[in-house]
């Protein structure tokens, strides 16, 4: 099941994860960072949690001051690598959230969460999402 973005454009969000193999390289959470600055910082009642695809992918974060402003705004750090993606640590959504991830895969269960609604975007994406509480289109940020 695949939609374009603006399909599902304006569906709130409770949950942003950025990270694990796919999303998780420093690259992919500094574009996540920049549309959060661009509009402005994190949703109120919007969980964002970051997840480094490695430990060398952390330290690159940490050196250029990027994993401090994310904390800074709200979000939340897990241990780099899987967990909250595959669903086996991590932050686990609620039952009935509706999550916005750089995962690769998405089924039912996926991140632990039978009963959650997760869609898969670009990091990006993700941080538009974060920053506005739904689901947003990156280039609708205003500047």
């Amino acid at each position: 099941m695949v939609v374009p973005i603006g399909e599902a454009e304006g569906r709130p969000v409770d949950m942003v994860f950025i990270g694990t193999c796919t999303g998780g390289r420093a690259s992919d959470i500094r574009a996540a960072l920049a549309a959060i600055r661009k509009a402005g910082g994190i949703a109120p009642g919007v969980e964002l949690v970051i997840t480094p695809a490695s430990r060398a992918e952390l330290e690159l974060l940490i050196a250029d001051g990027s994993l401090a402003e994310l904390t800074a705004l709200g979000a939340v750090l897990t241990t780099p690598g899987c967990g909250a993606c595959c669903g086996t640590s991590g932050a686990i959504p609620r039952d009935g959230a509706t999550v916005i991830s750089t995962g690769n895969r998405n089924f039912k269960g996926r991140m632990g969460a039978p009963h959650a609604e997760i869609f898969l975007a670009s990091p990006a994406a993700c941080g538009a999402a974060a920053a506005t509480g739904r689901i947003t289109q990156p280039k609708a940020l205003a500047p």
